[in-house]
């Protein structure tokens, strides 16, 4: 592996002070790496240490080092840069360097070229500049004032021309130039003030105006806002926090400056933000901080910049997390378990959407009925279906026969079905016969029957009944009951089977009646139908109360409603 290490200018920068004697502590460092046949090594990261040596001949001796110091590097078309002194200060007599790449034998010793001119007037990367250099890091120039340097640093050309400082103090003017790629003549322009572009704005060119086709690290724009440690570009410090901006589309009320297509922000005291902008500079996607300082808030807006979707991960400081934006949100809540796992926005679900549970519906009535020939109806009660799907029903009733031995048999039949007008009908599928042979001996018998069947619905209300018939001799019913369990085509949630409290009375001993009549059906099935819709009214002001008080937590919670 070879390698060609041209050494750049180390960090530059301007204070009125005395001019230092000490060889400066950092210096940038480029360099090609090749392979044995000079072709540049592929892009990726390398592992390099650095040794500096007072002499070549402690180099080539393999005494130890003065200093040391290893950098991971991005390599990008052979070509790497780093800052030499950013871990350890190189001393003072660190004069000849190698460098050995991902552990292989180190380089053929470099001279550094940090020795002191022969004035004695300090170490000075021309003597343009020696007047003004102070410790290698600083020149300062009045405000507003042009500044040309020329030189040679080492093997690097460069010039700068026409720079206008852009960090003020005291009605002076600071600027920075970080580092230059060598073999070429670079030029690095900093604009203050002028009407060519917005103050403190910077251009890299080379010497003929012409784009940058080098690999440049971007020099810095004050106390060391941006810095390169390793292949990691530091934005900001601990103790002076940044804006990191990316512009794309122009701006035609200031071309030269241009949108913002997307920032990277301190969010006060909360944390970072990033704001994603449109072509036009409008914000269209905002990540920050929740408004208590824990979790995230994420926002996307809609076509007239306001606030179109947005998740929560930190509600009112716990953790529930709400998705969505004003009274269409909804509600996560890891830390429950069941039905308050999960809040949505009122009338969110409509009947077709609750397909997936199933229902019950029960009615009972101990009521002595005479039976008469033909079917007469018993009970009634009413089902409300969120869906098409299927109904069980399932009866049941006491029945007893006055029998007289050696004439006709006594018989009775009981089904359950949707036919409930004044001559009900029932299929043969869902009856139940009952019968008592002409020769058992006279007297009472009782019995109990429970027809039932499975019936197919439509969505909306449909009623069944219990019916019953005398074929033969003298039979009466009592203790009608009628269950009806709605089940979908998909699974669901039951419904607990509620008894109606009507009391049971003995085998024989219910108050005489009546077979139902079209007022009795139609006043049931009224009633049933306004049971469902209080049942489905109570829920939705249950979930509306559970929406409000989420709402007043998210108002005291501070949270955004928009984007700024």
């Amino acid at each position: 592996m070879l390698l060609a290490f041209p050494v750049t200018a180390q960090d530059l920068a301007m204070e009125p002070t005395e001019p230092a004697i000490e060889a400066p502590t950092r210096v940038t460092y480029s360099g090609l790496l090749t392979d044995a046949d000079g072709a540049p090594l592929p892009d990726g990261s390398r592992a390099l240490v650095f040794r500096a040596y007072a002499s070549a001949a402690d180099a080539e001796s393999g005494s130890a080092p003065a200093w040391q110091e290893a950098h991971d590097v991005a390599v990008v078309g052979g070509r790497f840069l780093t800052l030499l002194g950013s871990r350890a200060a190189l001393p003072e007599e660190a004069r000849w360097l190698t460098v050995s790449v991902d552990g292989a034998p180190a380089s053929a010793p470099v001279a550094l070229g940090r020795e002191a001119d022969g004035a004695g007037s300090g170490f000075a990367p021309g003597n343009t500049l020696q007047d003004s250099y102070d410790n290698g890091r600083f020149i300062t120039v009045a405000n507003g004032a042009p500044l040309q340097i020329t030189g040679a640093l080492g093997q690097i050309g460069f010039i700068t021309r026409d720079v206008t400082p852009v960090f003020i103090s005291d009605q002076l003017m600071r600027f920075r130039l970080r580092s230059v790629q060598g073999g070429r003549t670079w030029e690095y322009r900093v604009y203050g003030n002028g009407t060519e572009r917005t103050a403190g704005t910077f251009a890299i060119t080379d010497a003929t105006g012409g784009g940058a086709d080098g690999f440049v690290m971007l020099p810095g724009v004050g106390e060391d806002l941006m810095t390169l440690d390793g292949s990691t570009v530091n934005v900001g410090a601990a103790t002076s926090t940044a804006e990191f901006r990316v512009f794309t589309t122009p701006n035609p009320l200031d071309p030269e400056a241009g949108f913002v297509g997307f920032d990277v922000r301190n969010d006060g005291n909360t944390g970072g933000e990033s704001n994603w902008y449109t072509e036009d500079g409008v914000i269209h996607t905002r990540i920050e901080p929740d408004g208590g300082g824990t979790g995230g808030f994420f926002t996307v807006a809609n076509g007239t910049g306001g606030a179109a979707f947005q998740v929560n991960g930190n509600n009112a400081g716990g953790s529930r997390t709400t998705l969505g934006v004003g009274t269409s949100r909804s509600l996560f809540d890891d830390a429950v378990a069941g039905d308050g796992s999960v809040i949505l926005p009122s009338d969110a679900v409509s009947a077709a959407e609750t397909s997936q549970e199933a229902g019950a519906a029960n009615a009972f009535s101990g009521t002595l009925v005479t039976l008469t020939p033909g079917y007469q109806v018993l009970l009634s009660r009413t089902l409300t279906a969120p869906a098409s799907g299927y109904v069980i029903a399932i009866a049941s009733v006491d029945v007893q026969f006055a029998h007289t031995s050696g004439g006709s048999a006594s018989a009775a039949e009981f089904a359950v079905t949707t036919d409930c007008d004044a001559s009900p009908t029932a299929g043969s599928a869902s009856d139940f016969d009952i019968s008592i042979p002409s020769a058992v001996a006279s007297g009472f018998y009782n019995f109990s029957a429970s027809p039932s069947g499975m019936f197919s619905v439509p969505s909306g209300t449909t009623t069944f009944c219990l019916v019953g018939s005398e074929l033969n001799g003298d039979a009466t019913s009592i203790d009608h009951q009628l269950s009806l369990l709605f089940v979908p085509t998909a699974y669901g949630t039951a419904v607990s089977n509620l008894a109606d409290g009507a009391a049971s009375a003995a085998d024989g001993e219910g108050p005489a009646g009546r077979a139902l009549t079209s007022s009795d059906i139609a006043a049931e099935r009224a009633a049933s139908v306004r049971d469902n819709e209080a049942r489905i009214t109570a829920e939705l002001d249950a979930l509306r109360a559970r929406l409000d008080a989420i709402e007043a937590e998210r108002a005291a919670d501070g949270q955004q409603d928009g984007l700024r």
